[in-house]
């Protein structure tokens, strides 16, 4: 332990490593995409696609030679906008398959239409027939049919 401490410590001091240590969403990510990429890799290999193989390996090394150079930079500010930036996306896809489930769970009670206008998602009961609808968005009102 005190070689660590006297050798290896003083290096990584500064590091993105330490400051956040190391395991932001998007590095834990990598890790998890290059791990699969290895095993995928391994299949393939034993079903002889080697060529498929050697890419998919190829991949996961360098998911985790870029999750390491994020761990180890010293950028702290551009480490942690990534950061923020790929949260945002990867939230923004968990959020729209949850409201597509919703929406296929719900196909039977209601029927969902976009207002012309502004695109926003209204969500009307089935079997009223034709309706006028007023988007709460934008004020448009149009005639949907349920």
């Amino acid at each position: 332990m005190d070689f660590f401490r006297r050798k290896i410590l003083p290096l990584l001091r500064g590091r993105y490593l330490l400051v956040s240590g190391g395991r932001d969403a998007l590095s834990t990510d990598l890790i998890w995409v290059s791990l699969i990429l290895i095993v995928l890799s391994w299949i393939l290999t034993f079903c002889r696609a080697f060529i498929a193989s050697y890419v998919l390996y190829a991949l996961s090394l360098a998911a985790i030679f870029f999750s390491a150079f994020r761990m180890l930079s010293r950028n702290i500010g551009k480490r942690e906008s990534e950061n923020r930036w790929y949260l945002f996306h990867k939230n923004r896809l968990i959020r729209f398959f949850s409201e597509a489930r919703e929406r296929f769970r719900n196909r039977k009670v209601y029927r969902y239409v976009a207002c012309p206008q502004c695109r926003k998602r209204l969500r009307l009961p089935r079997g009223k027939g034709a309706l006028t609808v007023t988007c709460p968005e934008c004020g448009k009102k149009f005639d949907a049919k349920t």
